[in-house]
């Protein structure tokens, strides 16, 4: 019968040190883990508000401007005559922080028939204003109601 050992000498056996290095290790991997994935989703966030405050400066421009027409001969599109008007929009440094300048991409009638060759004008058109960030990780549309006051 070997002695009895005093609570000094009680060691712990080589499993449980494995066993917790394994999982503090593991612990560890996690945490580092979440950090990086908060901080990526936090530039996609960025990116988002960005792009989202450009869109709204450039409709809110736009909602100041003349009315264009449908069927305006004038313009070969309705969506080249407000891309003409949102030329005269001056950005400011918040606006363009790595987001591309917002551009007209289509410009319809309120049931969505595309309003170049229409016949007559319907009086009220949704232009589709469109910007993404510079690295093409975000891209957001606003559709913008004008009506021929």
């Amino acid at each position: 019968m070997s002695p009895a050992r005093s609570p000094s000498e009680r060691g712990d056996t080589l499993v449980e040190l494995l066993t917790t290095i394994g999982l503090m290790s593991l612990a560890i991997v996690f945490i580092i883990g979440g950090i990086g994935e908060a901080a990526m989703l936090s530039g996609v966030h960025r990116n988002q508000a960005d792009t989202s405050a450009s869109l709204t400066s450039a409709a809110e421009y736009l909602s100041g401007q003349k009315y264009v027409a449908c069927s305006s001969a004038a313009s070969p599109s309705a969506a080249a005559a407000f891309n003409g008007l949102l030329a005269g929009w001056a950005p400011t440094a918040l606006d363009q922080h790595d987001v591309t300048v917002p551009t007209v991409v289509k410009v319809t009638d309120t049931s969505g028939n595309d309003c170049t060759g229409l016949a007559t004008d319907p009086g009220l058109e949704m232009v589709w204003l469109q910007a993404s960030s510079n690295n093409t990780k975000v891209t957001q549309t606003l559709y913008l109601v004008k009506g021929n006051r």
